[in-house]
């Protein structure tokens, strides 16, 4: 049986291989670095990325939107558990936990599992029920 060459595809083989020397004045150049790439890589030069710190209504109400997909605004802010909180009131002091001690309070899927289960209307809990 005769071999097919290094088994990759064409593609990859391609793109593997070393660059062909071309013509000068060619404009076939793996990356071309204009002026105005280095002027802008000047300016940028010992400028840091800051992040912007969020506050923490922004972020519950972010985590209730990815999490709670489907809660109405009964689930969200009526339905109260034994400490006389809301989903919302919750999230939020839990997430100012987090903050301040991420590993005691973490916020996970367990977490928010353990908030659907909580709060959830699944059984015929009237909204305004203390759990």
């Amino acid at each position: 049986m005769a071999s097919r060459g290094s088994g990759r595809p064409k593609g990859v083989a391609a793109a593997l291989a070393p660059p062909s020397k071309s013509a000068p004045g060619s404009t076939q150049h793996a990356f071309v670095k204009t002026a105005l790439d280095a002027e802008d890589q000047g300016k940028r030069k010992g400028k840091k990325r800051v992040l912007e710190r969020k506050d923490t209504d922004s972020q519950v109400a972010k985590a209730l939107r990815d999490n709670f997909p489907d809660a109405d605004a009964t689930v969200l802010d009526e339905k109260v558990d034994v400490n006389g909180m809301t989903l919302r009131q919750a999230v939020a002091a839990r997430k100012r936990l987090n903050r301040t001690d991420p590993k005691s309070f973490p916020m996970g899927g367990h977490f928010y599992k353990e908030m659907r289960t909580k709060y959830w209307d699944d059984d015929g809990v009237d909204a305004h029920q203390v759990l």
